[in-house]
């Protein structure tokens, strides 16, 4: 389902996947990722049926990749965000992002970014956040990617689309990438500092222990209302996101 704020298309679009089985945390985290599109005149697209089935090889992060590409002919940006993760400073536009992510890496200045990622706690880069621009760079990307896991060893399914698309962009080698500031974009709970992490990802909360992943979103949830909901019309904003998601539970 596509949510904007005004009748005229965005050029950039936020995408996300929510599921019911997730829904203690990716129901907040959607509400405040359509505050976050409303109050900068940004597209959200809300994915609620996968692309492929859930099985051994096949793990639900990889509905990211199709979903992406789905999009990507249709704005100039796309940004991917997981459904365990929270915008946390809503002053930061995303096209402030894009200028940061710009100066990580000074060599490449002169160059065309297609994507912005970061890197992951382990080795290589995590894709649960990652802003891509509509390029046949990036369409060839992802089709690669999206196709690789037919190709892949068991092994190396741990990581599901990430290993291949690390893999693909060369560790941030490639002129087309920018792999930018972990705790800026995608900062883990060791990386989290006040005013310095715009998005948190609750990467790898163990699903065996679901009260403790909710009652760590709830409290950054509440942090950000505290934070970015402070006028009237940032209520307003946040009521009409509210009642959105609501939308998206009855056409589910």
């Amino acid at each position: 389902m596509i949510f904007r704020r005004e009748k005229s298309k965005s050029n950039i679009a936020l995408v996300s996947f929510y599921t019911s089985d997730y829904h203690d945390i990716g129901s907040i985290s959607t509400i405040n990722k359509l505050f976050y599109a409303y109050k900068h005149g940004y597209d959200m697209i809300v994915y609620q049926q996968p692309f492929y089935k859930n099985s051994i090889f096949i793990k639900p992060a990889w509905n990211k990749i199709p979903m992406v590409e789905a999009q990507l002919e249709n704005y100039e940006w796309v940004i991917w965000i997981d459904s365990d993760a929270i915008i946390l400073r809503h002053e930061l536009t995303l096209e402030d992002i894009i200028e940061i992510s710009k100066k990580a890496d000074w060599r490449k200045k002169d160059h065309k970014i297609d994507l912005i990622i970061s890197y992951d706690i382990n080795a290589g880069i995590n894709s649960g956040i990652f802003f891509m621009r509509n390029s046949e760079w990036s369409r060839n990307v992802l089709r690669r990617v999206q196709t690789s896991w037919k190709y892949l060893p068991y092994s190396m399914h741990w990581y599901a689309e990430q290993t291949p698309f690390t893999m693909e962009i060369k560790y941030g080698l490639d002129e087309h990438v920018r792999v930018t500031y972990k705790r800026v974009l995608n900062a883990y709970l060791k990386d989290y500092s006040e005013g310095i992490a715009y998005i948190m990802h609750l990467a790898g909360c163990p699903k065996q222990k679901p009260k403790y992943c909710s009652g760590i979103m709830h409290e950054f949830y509440e942090r950000w209302k505290t934070n970015n909901v402070t006028s009237v019309s940032d209520r307003q904003l946040l009521r009409r996101a509210e009642k959105d998601f609501e939308l998206l539970m009855e056409n589910k």
